[in-house]
């Protein structure tokens, strides 16, 4: 079953509700968004892009992003979201690693792009999402919605290379609707009242995350201001009711700032989703007292997309708990039908407090590393993913 069907079914569900805006201006309603990407997804199809094709985003934060995401999943195509920060030649690795057939970019980014492109054997088509070549990728009529089944490549998240050459985790589309169920299971319901700001890259958890508010129809808002920005995010808060949005520790505790919080609108907020580096227990506890129980904390990895364990809006609140102090410090207990354990060199489960390798299973978990057989092999061991990350799990399950 294709991902994209489920923006197939808000825009006929609420055609009309918002679905992109920059900052503070609509750009598309959900009607809208789906006859665009439609007709960009015909426009893929002429450009001789088959099903299975993977098409890299080299992008800041931007409209179009949604756009070429929906578009291309509607085509049945792979997208391989790159970090915007690579240098040309780690560009360069992924265009040819994945085979990469069409690449939109950014105009910040589009000289890092054709430099990559360069040096590759099989460039591919290149288009910057300004260009009067990308507008007229759209003159076309919409076709039918390409059918997939579920183990088919979605999104490859290429991981950060810190012991070697990336390695790209294949995300199907089973794997991208079984995210988006916990995400309704473990973090909040939505509805086309929310709002969605986009602050940290499309290209990690924010874009992952954007699935299942465009599931239920909420309004996806892109901030202009450089990742991280907290100023501009609050700004977009206070304007915006029902906001929810992901961020670091550190632009956490600049929005706990006295002049930051004098010009929030705390009410406005539904639900901050922090993570991807430690916070300290006093940090944390200042955001509490600032925001109230509405902080959201994962922990997990491209090969596990933002789905491993979870410190959710209760447990952030439970300050009556006897061991309130120790949660507060942990990355929280298993997600919802996600099964964590703690192992030792040997792959047998530790006792509760001794440190080993966190490992998990689950639906969520990648089909494989892209190209990467031996990899793969160490990595997923009878159906269970080897984070390769330490850590322990104390007798209530807490990590």
């Amino acid at each position: 079953m294709n991902v994209a069907t489920l923006l197939h079914a808000t825009a006929r569900r609420a055609p009309d509700a918002p679905a992109v805006s920059t900052g503070l201006q609509l750009v598309h309603r959900y009607a809208g968004l789906r006859q665009r990407s439609a007709a960009l997804a015909t426009g893929l199809r002429h450009l001789g892009l088959a099903p299975g094709d993977r098409v890299a985003l080299v992008m800041s934060n931007c409209v179009e992003f949604f756009e070429i995401m929906w578009a291309s999943w509607e085509a049945g195509l792979c997208i391989v979201p790159v970090n915007a920060r690579l240098h040309a030649r780690e560009i360069a690795y992924v265009f040819d690693h994945a085979t990469i057939k069409c690449c939109f970019a950014t105009g910040d980014l589009m000289n890092s792009v054709v430099t990559a492109a360069q040096s590759v054997a099989d460039a591919p088509f290149l288009f910057d999402v300004r260009s009067n070549e990308y507008r007229r990728l759209f003159d076309h009529d919409a076709g039918a919605l390409q059918q997939v089944d579920g183990c088919s490549p979605a999104w490859i998240f290429y991981t950060s290379g810190t012991t070697g050459r990336p390695k790209g985790a294949v995300l199907s589309h089973a794997s991208m609707f079984a995210m988006t169920w916990r995400y309704f299971a473990d973090i909040d319901k939505l509805s086309p009242d929310d709002s969605f700001i986009h602050g940290t890259p499309l290209s990690h958890a924010t874009g992952l995350f954007s699935i299942p508010h465009v599931a239920k129809g909420s309004h996806h808002v892109v901030c202009e201001a450089p990742v991280g920005d907290a100023g501009a995010i609050l700004d977009l808060v206070n304007h915006y009711p029902s906001t929810s949005f992901v961020l670091s520790p550190s632009v956490l505790m600049a929005m706990t700032s006295p002049p930051a919080l004098a010009r929030t609108n705390v009410e406005h907020i539904k639900t901050i989703l922090y993570g991807s580096a430690p916070i300290h227990y006093k940090d944390l506890t200042r955001a509490l007292a600032a925001f109230g129980p509405r902080l959201w904390q994962g922990f997990g990895q491209g090969e596990t997309p933002v789905t491993l364990t979870h410190l959710d809006q209760y447990m952030h609140g439970d300050v009556q708990h006897p061991r309130f102090a120790e949660r507060l410090a942990s990355v929280g207990v298993a997600r919802t039908g996600v099964e964590v354990r703690v192992v030792d060199a040997e792959g047998r489960t530790l006792p509760a407090d001794e440190i080993g390798e966190i490992v998990c299973k689950s639906d969520v978990t990648m089909t494989g590393y892209l190209n990467d057989e031996g990899a793969t092999g160490k990595a997923i061991r009878d159906g269970w993913l080897y984070s390769g990350d330490l850590g322990s799990m104390d007798v209530d399950g807490f990590v």
